[in-house]
């Protein structure tokens, strides 16, 4: 019997190209990759406009958009974009933290947008000593439109450790930065230009190391009015504003013998503990006898809590009791009823105060 070399017989190909399947593979794989890293597909592509209004619309860019990071926040984004008058759609780039709008420019313009979508900002980089005078000094910059911007320009000047109190942004184009500064701090325009320019951020993290974190504002000019102002000013400027009336509580108990609670709690003026307080008006409003609850600048010049209540039903130490509480219960925006760890740590008593005619709030 005749027979063949093993691999000698081929079906409609030639022999020496029977690695070309594995070539190619290698080939598209890298090519792949290298096309992975030059560009990126969207998180999210969604246009929300009727088909009949798709053709006229427009693109506008935004970059660095560092809170869109993830398929949740791109949502929230859209969400955001949704109330926009005048978007109909929108793909987000987590990777690039970019957004591609989508428009009708009879509408709105890339400015508007803009505008609708910024969220001014504000940090504290140091507290004034008591008695400060403080200088306000408004400088101008590009590339900071993202809500976590003023947070990183605010610690590059925190880690100088110069005279500098605190920052807030306003929209404009190009973006308006109010920075307080100690009165006996001097103005160095470069040196201000230098801190918002620089292109690293090296933030101490919790744990004891450095995180690095890319940044990369521009400098475009500085306001010739330099304004002054008090430390009490300022710190109201910086404070969390907050002040709701428990509707259903005051239907019940509203001017029956309505009295203030007021509880000194420090750092009412950073979002890591300010994002809590609905959390507590939630769980007091659940209380009867509770009416409302606002954040103050006291006469002392303190962050307090002022917690108004009937005295037909609340005294100190019920107020105490509640506030201390091992579980509150909170209720959700839908109406559900849950427990939850308590929010804020109270350690040191408050009281109720006499309030000044002119500290009333209007029901």
């Amino acid at each position: 019997m005749a027979s063949c070399d093993k691999g000698a017989l081929t079906f409609g190909k030639k022999k020496g190209l029977r690695w070309l399947p594995a070539i190619l593979t290698v080939i598209l794989l890298a090519a792949a990759f290298f096309l992975g890293t030059m560009w990126e597909l969207p998180t999210i592509d969604v246009t929300w406009a009727d088909q009949s209004k798709i053709e006229q619309l427009q693109k506008t860019k935004i970059d660095g958009l560092r809170s869109v990071k993830c398929y949740g926040s791109s949502m929230a984004f859209k969400a955001q974009l949704e109330k926009v008058p005048g978007v109909y759609g929108v793909a987000t780039y987590v990777k690039k933290h970019q957004a591609v709008i989508l428009y009708d420019p009879s509408e709105t313009n890339p400015d508007k947008i803009k505008e609708a979508i910024y969220t001014p900002g504000k940090f504290k980089i140091a507290t004034p000593p008591v008695g400060a005078q403080i200088k306000v000094v408004t400088i101008y910059t590009e590339k900071m439109y993202d809500k976590m911007d003023p947070n990183y320009l605010g610690m590059q000047f925190r880690l100088t450790k110069k005279g500098y109190y605190g920052l807030e942004t306003e929209y404009s184009c190009p973006l308006t930065v109010r920075l307080y500064m100690d009165v006996n701090e001097p103005v160095d325009e470069s040196f201000i230009k230098s801190i918002v320019e620089m292109k690293e951020l090296a933030m101490p993290a919790q744990n004891g190391e450095t995180n690095i974190i890319k940044v990369d504002y521009k400098y475009e000019g500085m306001s010739d009015q330099i304004d002054t102002i008090s430390r009490r000013e300022f710190l109201e400027r910086q404070m969390y504003k907050f002040d709701k009336t428990f509707k259903d509580n005051y239907e019940k108990w509203g001017g029956k013998d309505e009295a203030v609670y007021e509880i000194v709690y420090e750092n009412l003026d950073k979002p890591i503990i300010t994002r809590y307080i609905p959390y507590l008006a939630s769980h007091l409003s659940m209380i009867d006898g509770f009416l409302g609850l606002a954040v103050v600048l006291n006469d002392n010049e303190d962050y307090a809590f002022r917690i108004t209540y009937s005295k037909a039903v609340l005294d100190d130490d019920k107020i105490w009791a509640a506030l201390t509480q091992p579980k509150w219960k909170v209720k959700s925006k839908d109406g559900e009823i849950s427990e939850t760890d308590p929010k804020f740590s109270f350690e040191t008593k408050g009281h109720t105060i006499v309030i000044k005619p002119n500290d009333v709030k209007s029901k």
